[in-house]
């Protein structure tokens, strides 16, 4: 069972959120082409000037031959990559704009509440993210994955949600966690050599019982 999720309309710092997000995007796909441009430089900037210096020890190049040739030549070749890329590039960040567009006409978030007592943390085995196993003052453990959670100043916290935003097919472009609580300490870190023991739960799953008894449950899967 997944942690349950409650509809909502956004507040201001949901709205904060989306629109800098939305700015943030704005101003990535207007740096598009002179990243590239950058970019192409770099790359065949190098190769026509070897090119040249090849050409130059060419008896051909006693002959007449122009240097704008070789110019013009990397130039189209660098154009012929790097136009379709940054406009598929370009295109690409034009969805996800329109995406933040309809979550702010919409205004509407789904947002997953955990208020805990108590909270264990479980290292990293290779690279998969932070892993946490809240104990819900309500009664029952959820485990929080991912590496958008590792610690901060604020997190992990003993009251936070987990709000979603929508795009306009109903799709999760985009997840942040609001905390209302104080940091809250691992009780315990289990360690990675024993996570990898046990049967590691889904982002947001949820059990019955209490830590102790969860990870006992894990271990035995």
């Amino acid at each position: 069972m997944l942690l349950h999720s409650q509809r909502r309309t956004c507040g201001n710092i949901e709205y904060r959120y989306l629109k800098t997000q939305r700015m943030a995007l704005i101003r990535l796909r207007g740096s598009v082409w002179r990243r590239s441009a950058l970019s192409s430089v770099i790359v065949f900037g190098p190769l026509a000037l070897l090119t040249l210096w090849a050409e130059g020890r060419h008896p051909l190049w006693a002959e007449g031959k122009h240097p704008g040739i070789v110019l013009t030549f990397w130039t189209i070749v660098a154009a012929l990559i790097t136009v379709p890329t940054v406009l598929q590039e370009r295109r690409k960040l034009s969805r996800r704009i329109a995406a933040y567009d309809h979550a702010l006409a919409s205004g509407i978030c789904a947002d997953r509440q955990v208020v805990a007592t108590r909270m264990w943390e479980f290292e990293e085995e290779e690279d998969e993210g932070a892993c946490y196993a809240f104990e819900l003052e309500s009664g029952g453990v959820v485990f929080i994955v991912g590496q958008e959670f590792y610690a901060s100043a604020r997190f992990p916290n003993a009251d936070f949600s987990l709000v979603d935003f929508f795009g306009p097919n109903g799709e999760v472009i985009d997840m942040m966690i609001v905390k209302r609580g104080p940091r809250l300490a691992a009780e315990r870190v289990i360690a990675a050599k024993d996570k990898a023991q046990m049967k590691t739960p889904e982002h947001t799953e949820c059990f019955e019982g209490t830590l102790e008894q969860v990870y006992a449950h894990l271990q035995k899967a």
